[in-house]
């Protein structure tokens, strides 16, 4: 097979960069050559938001170095569920590639490339049991441990008549690579400067997006992610103060989006002075989208700004002042998993 296919179809191979590699980055964010290369990344990144659009290309080059932009411009953005959601859209990309991979040594490479603990021999691909608890859990019933052939620790597939179960596998498996690969990125200073009309344009995208990120995507409720402008607004009540409307509502439509239970929500208001448990509900049941259709997002942080609730000049939290800092779902969800150092672009 053409080394320049294999490494379009599994552009995270090391490999690649023997065949597509020897390109500045200057000449890639530039040159008239890689147009449709940066074109592509773009496309990718937006059809992993929900975009309907389509990108036809047979060029191998445009297809590996498209996934290396993508990646770059990823990890500027430091948003999990953003990467999350890319991982997602690509593994299916790749699943198709995996379950129809005839060669036994780029099985071997890609399960290499993921860092599994694995074993081919004779006509059956052996996994630990570890690893394979580790990515069936999004499967379904008949991927279950209990429904799998054992031997030794190990989970073991027919490498033809068992194909599928075995793409599953990997594919679940490039989902934590793919993530772990982008903590490793520290992008380029002339990332943005190159890339600043596509990086806006995906900035408003991802904003018009982030209503649909669920409260699944955000994992247990997480009091001390919360940004400093939600954090204010639950002071101000704490203290028994009256807060605005527009609080109020960003308070609500925040808390809903990460998940917290409706009664939950309905207590952290009982100190306001001027509580009305019945009004109250009412709100917060129209907010949520139980007393109507429409479930309301958290304001963006321009937004916040309007409403006179953003607090990062007196807070100072660094993490406000990013570029990419454009929502305070985004604040969340990065706190909640790791802390971005005060000097992260």
């Amino acid at each position: 097979m053409d080394n320049a296919k294999i490494f379009a179809e599994y552009p995270f191979l090391k490999e690649g960069i023997k065949v597509f590699g020897n390109i500045s980055l200057n000449e890639l964010f530039t040159s008239e050559r890689y147009s449709q290369s940066r074109e592509y990344a773009i496309y990718l990144i937006e059809k992993s938001l929900g975009e309907k659009k389509e990108f036809f290309t047979m060029d191998y080059e445009t297809k590996y170095l498209g996934y290396h932009l993508a990646r770059l411009i990823l990890s500027y953005f430091h948003d999990p569920i953003l990467n999350a959601r890319f991982a997602n859209f690509y593994r299916d990309i790749l699943e198709e590639n995996f379950k129809n991979e005839n060669s036994l040594e780029m099985i071997k490479k890609i399960s290499e490339s993921f860092s599994l603990n694995f074993s081919i021999r004779e006509e059956n691909y052996y996994l630990s049991v570890y690893d394979y608890i580790k990515y069936n859990k999004k499967l379904g019933e008949k991927y279950r441990l209990f429904y799998q052939r054992l031997s030794s620790g190990y989970v073991y597939f027919n490498l033809k008549a068992e194909k599928e179960k075995i793409g599953k596998i990997l594919r679940e498996a490039f989902v934590n690579y793919f993530k772990n690969d982008l903590e490793s990125i520290e992008p380029p200073d002339s990332l943005y400067y190159n890339f600043k009309n596509y990086i806006e344009h995906l900035k408003k995208l991802r904003d018009e997006k982030i209503s649909t990120y669920t409260p699944g995507e955000f994992g247990e409720v997480n009091e001390n992610a919360f940004p400093p402008c939600i954090k204010a607004i639950i002071r101000s009540i704490l203290k028994g103060e009256n807060i605005s409307h527009n609080a109020r509502f960003s308070l609500v439509a925040f808390l809903n989006q990460i998940g917290m239970s409706k009664e939950n929500i309905l207590k952290i208001f009982q100190s306001v002075p001027d509580f009305d448990e019945r009004m109250t509900e009412y709100q917060v049941l129209h907010i949520t989208g139980e007393k109507g259709k429409t479930v309301y997002s958290t304001p963006k942080c321009s937004t916040m700004e309007l409403y006179n609730l953003c607090v990062k000049n007196e807070t100072k939290d660094q993490l406000c002042f990013k570029d990419w800092m454009t929502h305070p779902l985004i604040y969340y969800k990065i706190k909640s998993k790791s802390n971005i150092s005060p000097g992260s672009k």
